[in-house]
């Protein structure tokens, strides 16, 4: 491979790395020819301040797993990032470009959508109520007569 700054790109095993940098593209959803959906932007690794701008490391990177689509869809340009992938290089009238195909992304401006994992799906009775819940807290006025909600 061709000339990748210190600190910025660590070879785990085979072709896996673990890059460091910030968006450099925002990131683009985009539908498969079979329904899917995928992610596509690029990253910046190794830009550091008063650098030459040959010392940056452009990276493509693309991810299919629905997770990993829903997560990138907040990612904007500049924001940092650290990705785990396959990386793969290739020539094109004389300059070598990078792919990465997503297996795992972190970043600290993003925080994940946990709604889904906070009700259990298992209750409910098939028709997307989860057993009346409602997502909201449930308040019961005191009843000395009553027995108690829970």
């Amino acid at each position: 491979m061709a000339f990748i700054p210190d600190g910025c790109v660590v070879k785990l095993s085979g072709d896996m790395r673990l890059i460091v940098g910030e968006v450099s593209r925002k990131a683009q959803v985009r539908e498969t020819k079979k329904g899917g959906n995928f992610v596509k932007f690029s990253m910046c690794a190794g830009a550091k301040p008063g650098t030459d701008q040959d010392e940056k490391l452009y990276i493509d990177c693309i991810a299919y797993s629905n997770g990993i689509v829903n997560y990138c869809t907040d990612l904007d340009r500049g924001d940092p990032i650290c990705a785990i992938g396959k990386m793969q290089s290739h020539e094109y009238e004389g300059k070598t470009y990078y792919d990465l195909k997503l297996i795992w992304i972190n970043s600290p401006v993003i925080t994940p959508d946990i709604t889904p994992y906070a009700v259990p799906k298992s209750s409910g009775g098939g028709d997307g109520s989860y057993g009346g819940y409602t997502g909201q807290p449930e308040f019961h006025e005191e009843d000395d007569d009553a027995d108690l909600p829970f």
